[in-house]
């Protein structure tokens, strides 16, 4: 995984494969090398035991917001520039805005309840709403095809607090 920059895009140095997955007519999109984002002092506003959301004030957070239009922007025109049949399709952004805040939703590694979520404290376990952390690294991992629709696969990499 390398971690978001300006030049990423700029450089051509994304490419994707498209696998179509195991008894179904739905496709992967996946993203090499993985890009990776380290979020700051996100909010914790929706857990459960596949996935977490964050939450940013749109105010407060901008630069962020902006970051993850560009981001969503650079990717689709990557997928749609590769992927000629994929033109006339509806993408989803890696976010969600709502009036004043917007969201990002990242899915937990691993299964049955053991995660493979790197802490600067022990084992990984749940958050409760609310939680805020210091750090978090995220990675978007893969786009994810079915019908005409095209979404993202977000992972979280890692939590880091000072508490």
């Amino acid at each position: 995984m390398i971690l978001y920059s300006s030049e990423l895009f700029d450089s051509n140095c994304v490419t994707l494969v498209r696998k179509r997955q195991k008894n179904s007519s739905n496709t992967n999109i996946y993203i090499s090398p993985s890009i990776g984002l380290i979020l700051y002092k996100p909010t914790v506003s929706y857990v459960n035991e596949k996935y977490l959301v964050f939450q940013y004030n749109k105010t407060e957070h901008l630069s962020l917001l902006s970051l993850f239009r560009r981001i969503s922007d650079n990717l689709s025109s990557i997928v749609k520039g590769t992927f000629f049949d994929l033109q006339n399709k509806h993408i989803y952004t890696v976010h969600s805005e709502q009036e004043s805040t917007f969201t990002i939703r990242v899915s937990l590694p691993g299964s049955n309840k053991k995660y493979f979520v790197a802490t600067n404290w022990g084992p990984f376990r749940l958050p409760r709403v609310g939680a805020i952390y210091d750090r978090v690294t995220i990675e978007f991992k893969n786009y994810w095809e079915k019908d005409d629709l095209i979404g993202m696969n977000t992972e979280l990499k890692k939590l880091e607090s000072n508490n």
